[in-house]
């Protein structure tokens, strides 16, 4: 069950990502991460990956703002299901606060909720979805339904990034068992690139399938058994610092869909 929707057997959807997607997942998902409680600029720049189109101002601003970030205070393998978001003093609030370090007092000029999560997701890959405005929308009526039990975080409302965590995270909690069966089943495939999903935490396994949905809303005429869909996560060169690349040689001809605000 995803956000209300029942999905009889992702598997198609998962083998059809891993064929699609292999460079996203050996160069985003498995990539270098470095210390846990830094943020160097190889690892923002790598969101482009995920199309979040990151500028090189916009990046060093991320960075800089890193260094003052409360990244101790959440262990690096810290996981949503443990997340508890209705604890007025827990995980949830301290992912809370990491990720608040990013928005507040004040945003970063162009840099809003999705380049900060696909920032986030790789430093803290089994807490952090890759929420996105397409993900956002899915998620958004157990949003709503979990703003009442936020109080102890101040004035949330749907413009917030932690209700839909929590959303997402009801999703987590209750597909948890299933996931990890797919994952040993996924383990097991004849396909290197399957196999490799395999590898992936429970909660990015969730948002693959999260984010196939949302896309295919747009695109109704096409079944989620794993027929041909045009999906936006699309390769590109990291940026180096030794390396001068503009942007425009940095933005690939995309086929439509890309996933960002």
């Amino acid at each position: 069950m995803f956000s209300q929707q029942l999905i009889d057997d992702p598997l198609p959807m998962w083998r059809r990502y891993a064929r699609d997607y292999h460079h996203t997942i050996c160069d985003y998902d498995f990539g270098a991460r470095g210390h846990p409680n830094v943020l160097t600029e190889g690892e923002a720049w790598r969101s482009r990956i995920i199309g979040s189109r990151l500028t090189r101002s916009e990046c060093d601003q991320v960075v800089q703002r890193a260094l003052c970030s409360p990244w101790g205070s959440v262990p690096a393998d810290a996981d949503l299901v443990d997340a508890d978001p209705a604890e007025p003093d827990g995980l949830f609030v301290d992912a809370v606060q990491l990720y608040w370090s990013f928005t507040s007092p004040q945003r970063i000029r162009g840099v809003a909720v999705a380049k900060i999560h696909k920032i986030l997701h790789p430093k803290r890959p089994d807490l952090y979805p890759i929420l996105d405005l397409r993900v956002k929308r899915l998620y958004r009526p157990g949003a709503a339904a979990w703003i009442v039990r936020m109080s102890h975080l101040g004035e949330v409302t749907l413009a917030d990034s932690p209700p839909y965590w929590a959303a997402f995270r009801d999703d987590l909690v209750r597909n948890h068992e299933a996931l990890r069966a797919y994952q040993r089943q996924m383990a097991e495939d004849s396909d290197e690139r399957v196999r490799m999903m395999a590898n992936l935490t429970c909660l990015r396994l969730q948002d693959v399938i999260a984010w196939m949905i949302a896309v295919s809303t747009l695109r109704p005429a096409i079944a989620l058994s794993g027929e041909s869909r045009c999906h936006a996560e699309k390769a590109i060169v990291p940026w180096r610092p030794n390396e001068q690349h503009g942007l425009r040689t940095m933005i690939r001809r995309l086929p439509t869909l890309h996933r960002q605000l």
